[in-house]
């Protein structure tokens, strides 16, 4: 009886404050300051060379916009607001459209004016009270994320995603939010992580994803996406004391495979949330690495692999099997330093990417061979240069393959700009070691995508597209080169510069 009491005033309480906080609710005059405002809507723009008369769709790139309100900045990179870039190719033309996505937290920051959100690594500073009308509060539509990873295909539908779940629809034309994708399924749509990463398998054709339940019991859970309806398939479940980090994942023909880097974290911290999401994590080199390596079928966990030496990673480039054994391609780091490099948003601008430039000096392509049913893990470096992005031609996911595209991570410092240093964008051959070079004084390159030619089946035979930006101008231009021979066949300046993003698609156009 005196548990009922005690919920009926709390209800009271609640309901109370939830009046007050909505009569009270107030938008603060705030001085707020955005890499980029302006917002345009199928703008046409001028083509410097020639587009390949197959070219016809649009290429839209992820990615998170840093803000600043009066003098305080956003706290990690991957907590900006997100935004979306389309460029739209038909008939040799390219027009462009870029949109926030308005999710709750482009609602906290440009009608607000706050910061107060729980992020990736932004913590919520909400008060005891305000906590409570929370709790209280019944949304009848689940709230939109902000989904500033990476965009994707759901059942049909263009999506926007990110590291949480319920991914955001939106329309391919205009780049409109439409709202979140609401799952039709009894898989956790809530308090897990959710890589935004899932792989195709053309072959298959299945789209395969894995999300982190965390709990008194958390899980490893292996799911596949129905082609048509807004449900995933349960293919299975691996039991996990403290979860890793693991930004991406890698497939094969019949196995899913998590690299189980030594980054971990103790559940019953995520839940107390006394700290941003990442915060929560801590570095144990002694751990070392594990590879564990899942039957597609079954989602039985087949094999636990140990490397002793710890190593971090962001990206997996591919992998697939070769005689038994299972081939893997990775851009790896010593540590998990980096992410804590793009949260020195308060440094100076030489400062902040002084620090990132010294922990992407350190990245390696680097391949695994490990085995379903042997402890024996061996690896050899593919390439000892800064790297990351890494992409391939998409149709050999899953499958032996050749080339990677990839970028010079690096920052250019003001100084750089001044004496021309170069940042470049690569084709790495795996087979041989070769790799060919674009690279252009005073330019940052994005993502490189590589779009298949659909009247080849050569490995290579496409456009490499790429969104550049000028430092030194502060303008943007979508760059295309030829797949083959890297050399550029095209360039088409935007109406803005672009701020160095995340993740993007080439989605063909509907007929």
């Amino acid at each position: 009886m005196k548990y009922i009491n005690f919920l009926v005033v709390l209800v009271i309480i609640g309901i109370g404050f939830i009046g007050y906080r909505f009569m009270t609710k107030k938008n603060k005059a705030s001085s707020i300051v955005s890499d980029l405002n302006t917002e345009v809507t199928q703008q046409s723009l001028v083509v410097e060379g020639s587009i390949p008369e197959w070219l016809n769709g649009s290429f839209v790139r992820n990615g998170p916009v840093s803000v600043q309100i009066n003098d305080q900045k956003i706290a990690h990179w991957f907590d900006g607001p997100a935004m979306l870039h389309g460029f739209t190719f038909r008939n040799g033309a390219v027009s462009y459209t870029n949109k926030f996505l308005r999710s709750k937290i482009y609602e906290k920051i440009f009608v607000e004016g706050s910061f107060n959100y729980a992020g990736f690594a932004t913590k919520s500073r909400f008060s005891l009270w305000e906590k409570i009308a929370n709790f209280f509060t019944w949304n009848a539509e689940p709230s939109i994320q902000n989904a500033n990873v990476n965009v994707g295909t759901i059942a049909n539908q263009y999506v926007a995603l990110t590291e949480t779940p319920l991914p955001v629809r939106f329309d391919i034309k205009t780049l409109d939010t439409l709202g979140a994708l609401k799952f039709q399924d009894d898989l956790p749509k809530k308090n897990i992580f959710e890589s935004a990463h899932m792989h195709y398998d053309m072959k298959k054709q299945e789209k395969i994803n894995y999300l982190i339940k965390y709990g008194r019991e958390s899980k490893y859970v292996f799911y596949r996406y129905n082609a048509e309806k807004p449900y995933r398939e349960l293919i299975g479940e691996v039991a996990v004391d403290k979860p890793a980090y693991m930004h991406s994942f890698a497939l094969t023909e019949n196995y899913i495979v998590l690299v189980e880097f030594p980054l971990t974290v103790n559940p019953i911290d995520l839940m107390i949330m006394a700290k941003p999401y990442i915060k929560n994590f801590s570095w144990h080199p002694e751990q070392g690495t594990n590879f564990l390596i899942i039957d597609r079928k079954t989602g039985k966990l087949v094999n636990k692999i140990k490397d002793n030496d710890p190593f971090f990673a962001f990206h997996h480039v591919n992998a697939y099997e070769k005689e038994g054994k299972i081939v893997l391609d990775i851009v790896t780091y010593p540590d998990a330093d980096l992410i804590v490099a793009f949260g020195d948003l308060n440094k100076s601008y030489d400062e902040e990417n002084n620090h990132i430039n010294q922990d992407a000096k350190r990245t390696k392509l680097m391949r695994y061979t490990v085995s379903p049913v042997t402890e024996i893990i061996d690896s050899r470096v593919l390439l000892d240069e800064p790297i990351e992005y890494p992409r391939i031609n998409e149709q050999y996911n899953t499958q032996p393959y050749r080339y990677v595209y990839a970028i010079d991570p690096r920052r250019l410092m003001l100084s750089d700009v001044q004496t021309g240093v170069l940042r470049p964008m690569y084709k790495i051959d795996t087979t041989t070691g070769n790799k060919v070079l674009w690279q252009e004084s005073g330019v940052l390159p994005g993502e490189p995508v590589f779009i298949p030619n659909p009247h080849s089946d050569k490995e290579d035979e496409g456009v490499v597209v790429n969104i550049i930006l000028d430092v030194g101008k502060q303008r943007a231009f979508l760059l295309i080169l030829d797949g083959q021979s890297f050399k550029e066949i095209a360039r088409v300046y935007a109406p803005h510069a672009i701020p160095l993003g995340l993740h993007g698609q080439f989605f063909k156009l509907q007929k």
